[in-house]
């Protein structure tokens, strides 16, 4: 349990520190951490509304992909 525990909870921490890492190179500097999914997806509606589609792809599919990938290198870590 706490292993699992430990797993979200750090890919919680790193997820949101990729999403507004990558964020801010898409368009500059940026108030607060985007931390949960409501914000994720925030980002992203903004970005389609605003035109930018590739900015919008790139986003999407960094922070998914980079998700996934870091929540598989911690089960893989406290194996």
């Amino acid at each position: 349990m706490l292993k699992l525990l430990l797993i979200v909870g750090l890919g919680s921490f790193v997820g949101g520190s990729l999403r507004y890492l990558i964020s801010y190179l898409m368009k500059g500097i940026s108030t607060g951490g985007f931390t949960t999914f409501s914000a994720f997806a925030n980002e992203g509606f903004l970005m389609l509304s605003s035109g930018n589609l590739w900015g919008f792809i790139g986003y999407v599919t960094s922070s998914v992909i980079l998700g996934v990938t870091l929540v598989a290198s911690g089960y893989l870590i406290v194996k």
